[in-house]
């Protein structure tokens, strides 16, 4: 996954993982900050917030943010809610080559206070 994003390849790189671990047990018990860290470089510190935001967002104790799983973030039972939540989380922290954030909602931003 790592080298596929180094290579520019993120849509696929993501993607094929969670393909990947809906068929595997060791891949489901990935944290997902590390996925994130994988997949965008980014750093722990704002990956683990990401599954902050992510998880108070769906109704989850922010506090285990750190523990969130594959198996947690792709459970069926919530129809993608929680993946929603956590690309979205990344997303709005996405910046552009001239240090903006590069994915705006359109209308009024209920998510500014969770920017970084």
């Amino acid at each position: 996954m790592r080298a596929k994003a180094e290579r520019g390849d993120f849509t696929h790189a993501l993607s094929d993982l969670l393909r990947d671990a809906l068929g595997s047990r060791p891949l489901l018990r990935l944290h997902i900050w590390r996925v994130e860290q994988a997949a965008f470089d980014n750093r722990t510190a704002t990956c683990k917030r990401h599954a902050r935001i992510a998880a108070g967002w769906c109704g989850v104790d922010g506090a285990r943010a750190g523990s969130l799983t594959l198996a947690w973030l792709l459970d069926e039972r919530t129809g993608g809610a929680r993946l929603a939540a956590w690309l979205l989380a990344i997303s709005l922290d996405m910046r552009d080559a001239h240090g903006g954030h590069a994915f705006r909602l359109s209308g009024p931003d209920p998510f500014a206070h969770v920017r970084s």
